[in-house]
């Protein structure tokens, strides 16, 4: 596949913004629907921030039970990575494409990076935890062709393919019922305007004092999307912490969860002593991660 890295980095990443795509409507005002926000990365972002930092202040977070989600909350799963001083760190994942034998997860691009020479790590120091509680080394890792230490939302995420503990020694065999997943499909311009109020976070977080992280859910927080090169990058109100990198934003629409892609950083985490973060930057799922998910989709035989 073109787009599988099994290497550092080629280049730097393009730092071009050619659009910027408002998707917000903040309680008791209105928003055009596309802003100019300067030539300078800084002001871009400024204003961004600024948007949405009001907004988190009305989001919340609390526990998911199983009878709240139309989907397994197992597929919301983590990452566990060796790191190279021998010690372990959690991040999350998510089963967006399960077939008879195989899943695909997605993650932050970082989350699987070894940042001592810019390149993925071995996939034997990588482990993604299973619905069944099982952990399994990917497969497969594909992520973008510029991903390096510093890149930010546009290329920071990465794909894993997972081999079911069921198919073993044997990946040609059928089931009566395909592996559990989130339904992930491209997202177009109009999903994220619908979106931009109903925008949840469903992450493991490690700062609940439970070593191994609580799954839980942030909502009620807002939208605001740019369109670059490459695809889109969301901005949302939820507030994110150490450790959520990878983690799914959602849309909800009614009894149907909608996958918008995959958290990456917190927006100001370098500029700003706040904690948790207020304001998260995500990869959106449409470009050039929906075109390697559709690959690795045909390539596996997958919904």
């Amino acid at each position: 596949m073109r787009s599988v890295v099994r290497s550092g980095n080629n280049s730097s990443y393009r730092r071009l913004l050619l659009l910027c795509v408002l998707a917000l409507s903040a309680s008791g005002a209105s928003y055009a629907s596309t802003i100019n926000l300067g030539d300078t990365e800084q002001t871009r972002f400024e204003q961004i921030y600024l948007t949405l930092e009001s907004a988190s202040e009305n989001t919340r977070r609390r526990r998911i039970s199983v009878v709240e989600a139309p989907v397994d909350p197992a597929v919301f799963t983590r990452l566990r990575r060796v790191k190279s001083n021998g010690r372990e760190s959690f991040s999350n994942a998510t089963l967006i494409a399960g077939g008879d034998c195989y899943w695909i997860a997605s993650t932050a691009g970082h989350s699987v990076l070894d940042q001592r020479f810019s390149r993925l790590a071995n996939r034997a120091d990588i482990e993604v935890e299973l619905p069944d509680g099982s952990w399994v080394n990917p497969e497969e890792i594909a992520a973008s062709p510029r991903l390096s230490w510093n890149s930010d939302e546009i290329d920071d995420w990465a794909l894993l393919v997972l081999r079911a503990p069921r198919c073993q020694f044997n990946d040609t065999h059928r089931f009566a019922s395909t592996l559990p997943y989130l339904p992930t499909q491209p997202l177009d311009r109009q999903v994220l305007d619908q979106c931009r109020r109903d925008v949840q976070f469903m992450c493991y977080h490690f700062d609940q004092g439970v070593s191994k992280g609580q799954r839980m859910l942030e909502e009620n927080c807002e939208l605001l999307s740019i369109e670059r090169t490459e695809g889109h990058t969301g901005y949302a109100s939820c507030k994110v912490d150490y450790g959520v990198s990878g983690c799914s934003p959602v849309c909800i629409r009614g009894d149907v969860w909608i996958n918008l892609g995959v958290f990456s950083k917190g927006l100001k985490r370098h500029a700003s002593d706040t904690f948790p973060q207020p304001v998260a930057g995500f990869r959106v799922m449409d470009g050039e991660i929906a075109d390697v998910l559709r690959e690795l989709k045909r390539k596996y035989k997958l919904n």
